[in-house]
């Protein structure tokens, strides 16, 4: 099984290399699939981690290529948000080495605070240079947020409601919990999914696409209504206010063309 995984994980970093941004769709598919493991030998990784993985060593090695044999076709890397990540890595990394198990805890380090930096954050800032690349990013989050969507309600059949001290489960797939197993990583991912879906309102032209995300964005304050957590009523107050002030941005500016819009100036 081990090989099998060592394979797929092969013929994605080859993908990104040719098609690097596929990456980021794919990313952006996968970023609620926190309980589907991949493990090779003693490397276990979330299916997402997987994905970001494949991703950030194929834009490394395209860069690390391109600096040897082809040096005019480098482009100017960014490093978004550098001074204060620069400061919490670098606390990170003197605790690592100040500890007394000092492997584990550098390796700690490496997986979690530099990983996320370096795949979540610095990769994809400087792949996605274009509105049309944003768009199917958002796009592809806010999919998964819908599919997420549909087993929180999914979660909620079977669910013993006559006791009052029930909890509920995510729905499993063979024994495996995709999403988690406690619905509140249901409720905190769509916590972010929905704005990607009201921003992907304010990208749609078509009305009848408009009213579908409407309808998604009430299914999701209704969710998050019945599991009644703090993040889920997070979901609910935010998207509230935020809807309400979308509705105010957009009446203001109703002669806007979206064509010609700067991203930066959604207000979300």
């Amino acid at each position: 099984m081990a090989y099998i995984i060592l394979a797929v994980f092969l013929i994605l970093f080859f993908l990104f290399l040719v098609k690097p941004k596929a990456g980021l769709y794919l990313m952006a598919l996968t970023l609620p699939v926190i309980g589907f493991e991949l493990a090779f030998f003693s490397l276990a990784l979330p299916l997402i981690d997987f994905v970001a993985l494949a991703l950030l060593l194929a834009f490394a090695f395209r860069l690390a290529f391109n600096l040897l044999f082809s040096p005019n076709n480098l482009e100017e890397l960014k490093l978004p948000l550098f001074f204060p990540f620069f400061l919490f890595l670098l606390v990170s990394f003197v605790s690592a080495i100040l500890s007394e198990q000092i492997f584990y805890s550098v390796w700690y380090f490496c997986r979690w605070p530099l990983f996320l930096y370096l795949a979540y954050i610095f990769v994809p800032y400087n792949l996605i240079k274009d509105q049309k690349t944003l768009k199917k990013v958002i796009i592809a989050a806010a999919t998964s947020s819908l599919i997420v969507l549909i087993f929180g309600f999914l979660s909620l059949y079977g669910q013993d409601l006559r006791d009052s001290f029930f909890r509920i489960r995510s729905v499993s797939l063979a024994g495996v919990f995709p999403f988690g197993e406690n619905h509140n990583l249901i409720a905190e991912f769509l916590n972010v999914g929905a704005f990607f879906i009201l921003s992907l309102r304010f990208l749609a032209k078509d009305l009848r696409l408009k009213r579908l995300l409407d309808e998604n964005l009430i299914d999701i304050i209704l969710f998050g209504s019945f599991v009644k957590e703090g993040s889920a009523n997070d979901i609910d107050i935010a998207l509230i206010l935020n809807t309400s002030l979308h509705m105010s941005y957009v009446s203001y500016n109703n002669s806007t063309n979206l064509n010609s819009l700067n991203l930066s100036e959604i207000p979300y």
